[in-house]
């Protein structure tokens, strides 16, 4: 079952909607918040990510974590990763 963002890109636009977008600024510009509102609009789960959270010092465990993330959210139908302090 197509999404409402779906649905809009393909009767009004006539593309494939994109699979991913990625934001990036300084504190306070209102990502979040952006992404919260599409994934509202969309009628996804929001899944909030924090890379500091998924790191580890002991080998594979980070992997680990980040494994389980996704194992969770292929659970749900629609979701939107919202991955966060990612210190590239």
């Amino acid at each position: 079952m197509a999404s409402k963002i779906q649905k809009a890109f393909r009767s009004e636009a006539r593309i494939k909607p994109p699979k991913g977008i990625f934001l990036y600024g300084p504190p306070g510009t209102g990502k979040t918040l952006l992404a919260k509102a599409i994934a509202n609009e969309s009628e996804a789960n929001f899944i909030s990510i924090k890379g500091p959270e998924l790191l580890s010092k002991w080998v594979g465990e980070s992997e680990k974590g980040i494994r389980e993330v996704f194992r969770k959210a292929n659970r749900q139908r629609l979701a939107l990763y919202f991955l966060t302090k990612l210190m590239l």
